[in-house]
């Protein structure tokens, strides 16, 4: 049996969705960009880098694994389930097409946010380390829950996700909240990405890959 690992980038401009794919030889290995990459190459995007990510398959082990290159956008891999700490040093998830950032100043805690490829129009709101928060278009509360509201995002669902904090971890954690478009946390290391995992790269773009057998 012999297996094929394909390689997909795939955009959109909310109305239609393209996609490009490319073979990966064994032990191939290279960079996506906005420049050709054996005829595989990144749409347009505003907020695409010419260099956005390097990625690595090795034959022997069947693993793909990427790391995101120096970028101001970085990428962000999409949680399927459970929950996960945005990312030690960037702290940074997305939903719909809208980036959060958690900030630390002394102790305190602050979650900002904007449209991707916006300079403007950033938010700031202090979080509370005792409450559990629902982030969405229209979130609901209970007992323990802060709310935070975000609007102007139709791709973010009313209730969209859980954001609370781990005192034994140290750490703010996120989880999906069965929400339409998921939710995708920044990579800051090497990672070995699952098949078919969506990598988003870009405002409308995204990265995965793929084995079949034949």
């Amino acid at each position: 049996m012999t297996s094929a690992v394909t390689i997909t980038v795939t955009s959109s401009d909310g109305k239609n969705t393209t996609q490009r794919t490319s073979l990966l030889k064994s032990g191939a290995r290279g960079i996506l960009s906005r420049k050709s990459l054996a005829g595989l190459s990144l749409p347009d995007d505003e907020v695409v880098s010419d260099y956005r990510l390097q990625y690595v398959y090795n034959e022997r082990t069947k693993k793909v694994t990427v790391e995101p290159l120096n970028s101001a956008f970085g990428a962000y891999r999409k949680i399927e389930s459970g929950y996960v700490a945005p990312g030690a040093g960037a702290n940074s998830f997305i939903l719909g097409d809208t980036l959060f950032t958690l900030v630390e100043d002394s102790g305190c805690f602050s979650l900002t946010y904007v449209k991707i490829g916006e300079e403007c129009g950033m938010s700031t709101m202090k979080l509370d380390k005792k409450l559990t928060y629902m982030v969405g278009r229209a979130p609901s509360a209970r007992a323990q829950q802060g709310l935070i509201r975000i609007s102007g995002d139709p791709d973010i669902s009313r209730n969209h996700c859980w954001l609370w904090y781990k005192e034994e971890l140290g750490q703010w954690l996120v989880a999906d909240n069965s929400s339409s478009n998921g939710v995708y946390v920044r990579l800051n290391t090497r990672y070995t990405v699952r098949w078919d995992e969506l990598i988003r790269i870009g405002k409308r773009v995204n990265v995965y890959f793929s084995m079949d057998d034949y």
